[in-house]
């Protein structure tokens, strides 16, 4: 089975903690510069969603906690990301190896490219088995098997044997996520686990994610643009803005008092769908867009990022980069000049 007894303790510490992490990759017109000292954390069980705009910085913060950024690529990196209090920058190759799958699962946005079209989907659980517990090939089989229905396949016994291409979108999400799960990790990283996939099957795949964690104990990164996924199932969120943590709350206070612009922006720019639905053809409602282009990475700015496109502004917004400041019960915010709201603004 899948389920893992963990002892819980009130003092335990974070499964994952970035502080201060900055990533510089070599670009043709210069440095590109990914990550700008993003600082987060993930307790044991918990759903963190990390949120932004394409290109932000948040699959790179991903890819980073896998140790899989490129080496060949990178300019500099420097903070520290820290699993079970250990240090992981800096590992070498194998014991990267030993540490993913094992204790960090991931799964990825695109499970056609993330998935082997000359292997059976059982073969391809299986060899994480194989690699991480050293099982025999009875017992790999059986063990794929709960895997399978654990991401509730249907037909198990049959789509085991089967190639990626013969199953559904929805259905090849599942098996990464089987894989993502087989050593039953500390720590999932869910980039984008439900892109391209309609409504429905999104729901049951978010559904499925919330399952597991109460299952196995598991905590979650969870990378997203979609706020409608983060309120179903996001206990925190860290909203990300070129390469920086903006902001970060319980996911239902920030959502309900947001003191970001850049975050009160996001959410003023999710599309009413009900309003939508309900107008006219010819007075379907506009939704409102940030004004402005995000900042070229190849440029690092001198104070807040967002201070070009916010309409808080005030001079030292584009000279010093602002500091984080707790506002209470952990809801953190780096701005000069926060969205007040009803409660009375610090």
């Amino acid at each position: 089975m899948l389920t893992i007894v963990k002892e819980r303790r009130d003092d335990a510490g974070p499964v994952m903690e970035v502080e201060g992490l900055t990533c510089v990759f070599k670009g043709s017109d210069g440095d590109v510069f990914a990550l700008n000292g993003v600082s987060l954390r993930i307790m044991p069980g918990e759903i963190v969603a990390l949120v932004g705009e394409s290109g932000c910085g948040k699959s790179v913060t991903a890819m980073a906690a896998m140790g899989l950024v490129p080496g060949d690529a990178l300019r500099e990196m420097t903070g520290s990301i820290r699993f079970d209090g250990r240090d992981v920058i800096g590992l070498e190759d194998e014991q990267w190896r030993q540490l993913r799958g094992r204790e960090i699962g991931m799964i990825f946005q695109d499970p056609m490219t993330a998935l082997n079209p000359m292997m059976t989907i059982g073969d391809q659980i299986g060899e994480i088995l194989v690699r991480h517990e050293k099982l025999g090939r009875g017992a790999v089989r059986a063990r794929v098997l709960d895997l399978l229905k654990a991401t509730r396949i249907p037909d198990p016994d049959r789509r085991i044997d089967e190639y990626p291409h013969q199953l559904s979108g929805g259905m090849r999400q599942r098996v990464v996520i089987a894989m993502a799960i087989a050593c039953r990790p500390r720590l999932l990283i869910a980039d984008e686990p439900t892109t391209a996939l309609d409504v429905t099957i999104q729901a049951q795949i978010l559904r499925l994610l919330e399952d597991l964690r109460e299952e196995t104990g598991s905590a979650i990164m969870l990378i997203t643009h979609d706020l409608g996924v983060v309120a179903e199932v996001a206990d925190r969120t860290a909203v990300i803005y070129a390469g920086r943590v903006v902001e970060s709350a319980e996911t239902g206070q920030l959502l309900s008092a947001p003191l970001h612009p850049y975050t009160a922006n996001l959410m003023r720019s999710a599309p009413d769908i009900e309003a939508i639905l309900r107008a006219p053809d010819d007075e379907v409602p506009r939704i409102p867009e940030i004004p402005g282009i995000v900042p070229r990475l190849t440029e690092r700015p001198r104070g807040c990022p967002f201070a070009r496109r916010c309409d808080r502004a005030e001079q030292r917004c584009d000279t010093t980069v602002p500091p984080e400041t707790d506002w209470g019960d952990g809801h953190m915010v780096a701005c000069w000049n926060p969205v007040p709201f009803e409660k009375g603004a610090k």
